[in-house]
């Protein structure tokens, strides 16, 4: 979050932590994530300095439908969950 000016902080120190989890994660070919994986993202996108950040997201790149999936992570990190393209 600090690549945009000005900076957005945390709000919550402990969500570093998770943050830097779920960006050693991104080299993940298979496409196969860990509940331990979820739990961090969760974690992270429950941080309102998180929140700032995506609140600023036209000054910088984030797919369209980020905040759907990540409103939506607890159904999102179910096994059998099966996108679908409504």
């Amino acid at each position: 979050m600090g690549t945009i000016d000005p900076r957005v902080f945390l709000d919550d120190p402990s969500t570093q932590a998770s943050m830097d989890y779920v960006l050693n994660c991104v080299n993940e070919v298979d496409g196969e994530f860990s509940q331990e994986f979820y739990d961090h993202v969760a974690k992270c996108w429950a941080d309102k300095g998180v929140q700032a950040c995506y609140e600023r997201s036209s000054e910088y790149q984030l797919i369209d439908c980020a905040k759907y999936f990540l409103d939506k992570i607890d159904i999102v990190r179910q096994p059998n969950y099966d996108p679908t393209e409504q």
